[in-house]
């Protein structure tokens, strides 16, 4: 009888011993140290007793040194006895391999598979994202990994190429600039196919990604928006533009959408100044006071943005909003954007007068961590401190007092 034919035999009660020995070798390459086993059965007290000469309790743990093993072989009729064939047959395993050969392995095989999709792919930028990721991780290399291990890298990379060398020369809507790739809703926000896309993007632009503005942000910069129509922003009395002036003599407010934004080359106020609010409401106050005023409506979106893009370097620009963590987050986003944007009336007497009495959640003011202008230094620890939202609709009489002081 040969050593596979015996350990075979006594399969019952080398089972865990030999699993044990398996997984020491993925884990370290060698049969050395001890083989540990616990709450040994009957069938295995009685196969090792026999093996060993050594006597066993059912139900202890017990540790087994590998050189004693080896003893016994040598000592034992078995002929070229070889550890390794043992494990393989006695496991019914074609090889065995340390989990540092598997690791290596697999990373060959998926160098050879993203090598494989270069080949099909002929945008440069992405070309080199792709090479310098490969063994990165970061989320770009990450993604890959990811994506690869679902099996749907390929296809994500060469719908991303397609895009990339496609990009539109005017305004465009998402789903139509999306169905490039056969799927008008690739490029969705609550999308699985989105987020590699857009990592890649702002790895080519250079575009830090913090939330979903960011996106919108960039998709704008290919010429593309999710809907030009419904992405508006309220203003009045802004002056450029015949028929931007012409409405607001006859109607006041004046809502421009992204089609229209794009169709003005450029814009002011009167006396060269533009006044920004956060609060459509805050536009009933100022009707009737000579200004230009431009309303966020909470966050600014993509049609904000364009419109601030189209005001001439001449014109002033003014700000103003709510003293929450929300709209210290929305100031604060509008200055970093447009530096020369002057913020107004954010002093310890504005948030008094705005007679705060609405409590902030922990949650919400952790987000004033994210406030990084000294500007707004004085009513971010004021909320931290008060945990107390001001609204600016309260403040009217102080905003107007700033209104007065500039016309003087």
């Amino acid at each position: 009888m040969n050593y596979l034919d015996y350990f075979q035999k006594n399969k019952d009660g080398f089972t865990r011993f030999i699993k044990v020995l398996k997984d020491k070798y993925e884990s370290t390459g060698t049969f050395k140290g001890f083989v540990k086993i616990n709450n040994i059965t009957q069938i295995e007290k009685s196969t090792f007793e026999r093996f060993f000469g050594t006597n066993f309790e059912v139900g202890s743990d017990i540790k087994i040194s590998l050189s004693t093993f080896n003893k016994v072989i040598e000592k034992s009729k078995f002929k070229d006895f070889n550890l390794v064939n043992l494990i393989t047959s006695f496991l019914n395993i074609d090889n065995l391999k340390t989990n540092k050969e598997i690791k290596l392995e697999k990373e060959n095989d998926y160098k050879q598979y993203l090598n494989n999709i270069l080949n099909k792919l002929n945008n440069n930028y992405l070309k080199n994202i792709i090479c310098f990721n490969i063994n990165n991780k970061n989320i770009i290399g990450s993604l890959l990994k990811k994506k690869y291990n679902k099996g749907t890298l390929e296809k994500e990379l060469i719908n991303i190429d397609i895009l990339l060398n496609n990009i539109p020369n005017k305004p465009t809507s998402l789903p139509l600039y999306a169905s490039l790739t056969g799927n008008p809703h690739f490029l969705d926000l609550n999308s699985s196919t989105n987020t590699l896309f857009f990592h890649i993007l702002s790895e080519i632009k250079k575009f830090k990604l913090t939330c979903n503005e960011d996106k919108w942000n960039l998709l704008a910069e290919l010429n593309v928006y999710n809907d030009t129509i419904s992405n508006y922003v309220i203003t009045f009395n802004l002056i450029g533009e015949n028929i931007i002036e012409e409405f607001n003599n006859k109607f006041g407010a004046l809502i421009l959408n992204m089609d229209n934004i794009n169709n003005i080359s450029s814009i002011t106020g009167l006396n060269n100044k533009i006044f920004i609010f956060e609060n459509p409401s805050i536009l009933n106050y100022f009707k009737t006071k000579k200004a230009s005023i431009i309303i966020t409506s909470g966050m600014p979106n993509l049609a904000f943005y364009k419109l601030i893009d189209k005001i001439d370097k001449k014109t002033q620009i003014y700000y103003n909003g709510d003293f929450d963590p929300e709209g210290l987050l929305i100031a604060d986003k509008v200055k970093n954007y447009f530096p020369n944007i002057k913020l107004f009336c954010y002093e310890k007497e504005d948030y008094v007068n705005t007679q705060a009495n609405k409590p902030i959640s922990k949650s919400r003011l952790n987000k004033l961590i994210n406030i990084k202008n000294n500007e707004l230094e004085t009513i971010k620890s004021i909320l931290l401190n008060k945990k107390m939202a001001g609204y600016q609709e309260n403040n009217i009489k102080r905003i107007e007092q700033f209104f007065t002081q500039l016309k003087k």
